[in-house]
């Protein structure tokens, strides 16, 4: 089942992103920080449950865009998948589920960046409709305290 995360979900989005980027001993989520996403109403964080946990994130934004009247793009975050359940469709009914948000707003296109090694993860993203030669995306990471 998917649904907008809960405070609640917090440690389990957490586990999620240390499988995501397990050299980061920064990575913290924090409950109130979920509860703000759930009450923007342009920000999404999906998670996938199974019955004995929670086992697929995906964190969604709709941006504002001044190009296409009030249509707004998405940005999509943060997509992992537990490895012991990769394959059985978490993944794609996830993005799925994305889309299906962004055609109900109106957006004019989804972007996402992946970790230019994650070879795995860009063939998913191509099965899901993605196209990695059209843009080139670029990070800049600040330092923060």
């Amino acid at each position: 089942m998917i649904r907008e995360a809960a405070a609640a979900d917090c440690l389990a989005v957490e586990r999620l992103y240390r499988l995501l980027v397990p050299a980061n001993p920064r990575i913290r989520v924090l409950p109130e920080r979920i509860e703000e996403l759930r009450k923007s109403g342009d920000h999404f964080l999906l998670v996938y449950e199974q019955p004995e946990a929670i086992v697929g994130t995906l964190q969604l934004h709709l941006c504002p865009d001044t190009m296409f009247v009030i249509k707004p793009y998405a940005l999509i975050e943060n997509v992992i998948v537990d490895p012991h359940v990769r394959g059985q469709g978490v993944g794609t009914a996830l993005m799925a589920y994305a889309d299906s948000l962004c055609l109900s707003r109106s957006c004019t296109k989804i972007m996402l960046l992946s970790n230019a090694e994650r070879k795995g993860a860009h063939a998913f993203f191509q099965q899901c409709g993605y196209n990695g030669h059209v843009s080139k995306g670029f990070k800049k990471y600040l330092r923060t305290r």
